[in-house]
């Protein structure tokens, strides 16, 4: 794997693990809110 290839990997695996930690705390949220709100 020469060094572009490598910068390439690193930026979409940088940009999956934005995605999935936005998503994580997304889902977060809803749930605490669900927790937290008294109907």
């Amino acid at each position: 794997m020469n060094e572009n290839e490598k910068d390439i990997q690193t930026t979409v695996n940088q940009q999956t693990q934005k995605t999935y930690n936005t998503d994580m705390m997304a889902g977060l949220a809803a749930s605490d809110a669900c927790t937290h709100t008294h109907w």
